[in-house]
């Protein structure tokens, strides 16, 4: 299911995902306005980036558009989450920089 949320970063960080071992971003996002998934209600959502260097790019203030996913993921304290939690999943790509031909 794709989801937008909006709201403010409260942190963010690199993982390295367990399941294929490539560093993802992880931001925190306390959002605007309660987001209701499968009948319960969420103000504090994780937002996992495909490629962690977009957390670069990423302002205090973000507005995102993802599929949700359930997942165990890194709390902000840094322990794994003891259950799957709601969690939007991002496809950000950053696009490599032109090389000089030799």
């Amino acid at each position: 299911m794709e989801v937008t949320i909006q709201g403010t970063v409260v942190r963010s960080r690199v993982f390295l995902d367990s399941d294929d071992f490539v560093e993802r971003g992880l931001v925190f996002v306390q959002t605007d306005r309660p987001v209701n998934i499968e009948g319960q209600s969420y103000v504090m959502i994780p937002v996992i980036l495909a490629d962690a260097a977009a957390l670069d790019s990423l302002g205090d203030h973000i507005s995102v558009t993802g599929e949700l996913v359930l997942r165990q993921v890194p709390t902000p304290s840094g322990k794994l989450t003891s259950h799957a939690v709601p969690v939007v999943w991002i496809e950000a790509r950053v696009q490599e920089k032109a090389r000089p031909a030799n």
